[in-house]
């Protein structure tokens, strides 16, 4: 879209050059009109589909031209239909980027809700109730956005806390620290650990750990948000 009084500079590609098909448009209200197809002067482009539709149309339009009422009758209702197609597939895409933001909203709820409640007895009830999520789509929802179920996600969540813990001191009783960072039973903290570390604690905590304990959640997180975003994690 090039807008009447702006300055464009562009060039084809020249192993595989456009093919051009210009329409001039004067009227009220146009920006309104094609921002509802999608442009805008910052974004002055939209990607299509059923790309036939359009180039077939834009032929029609094009031999539509002539000096009798007929073909003004033709001309705009071919553009009404091209202005038509485009604002529906705007509509679309709008309500699919809609979902995905939902998704996403959804998502970082359950995810500083492990963040918030990790030292508590949790369970996949009790997140997706507190967060008013069912639990299938909360089981969904972790898998597509982190390919991870959500008991996954919380025993490495878990285990992370208790690595930084146990960087930050290695004084504390084993015991004590796994209940800290929510389990009770001591035996499954140890299970646990070993499969995520690799190590037992009295392994970890002679190790030299220069590690981020979070850098896996960090990363997992950059495959839903952007790198600005994932500062409220650990």
């Amino acid at each position: 879209m090039l807008y009447a009084n702006e300055t464009y500079s562009y060039e084809p590609d020249k192993k595989d050059p456009w093919t051009y098909s210009w329409i001039t448009i004067d009227g009220q209200n146009l920006d309104g009109l094609f921002l509802e197809c999608g442009f805008t002067k910052e974004k002055p482009y939209v990607f299509l589909n059923e790309f036939d539709f359009f180039i077939n149309n834009l032929v029609k339009l094009t031999d539509a031209y002539g000096n009798d009422t007929v073909y003004e009758f033709e001309r705009s209702a071919y553009v009404l239909l091209i202005l038509s197609k485009m604002i529906h597939q705007n509509m679309k895409k709008k309500n699919t980027e809609e979902l995905k933001l939902e998704k996403k909203r959804s998502f970082r709820t359950a995810v500083a809700y492990i963040r918030d409640n990790y030292m508590l007895e949790l369970d996949i009830y009790k997140i997706a109730s507190s967060v008013l999520l069912s639990e299938s789509y909360l089981k969904h929802l972790f898998k597509e956005m982190v390919h991870m179920s959500v008991t996954e996600f919380l025993n490495r969540y878990r285990i992370s806390k208790a690595c930084a813990l146990f960087n930050q001191t290695t004084e504390e009783n084993d015991a004590e620290l796994a209940k800290k960072v929510g389990y009770t039973n001591y035996s499954y903290f140890i299970r646990v650990f070993n499969k995520y570390c690799g190590m037992s604690p009295r392994e970890y905590k002679k190790a030299e750990n220069a590690e981020d304990p979070f850098a896996w959640v960090k990363e997992s997180m950059l495959m839903v948000f952007d790198k600005d975003e994932i500062d409220w994690l650990s």
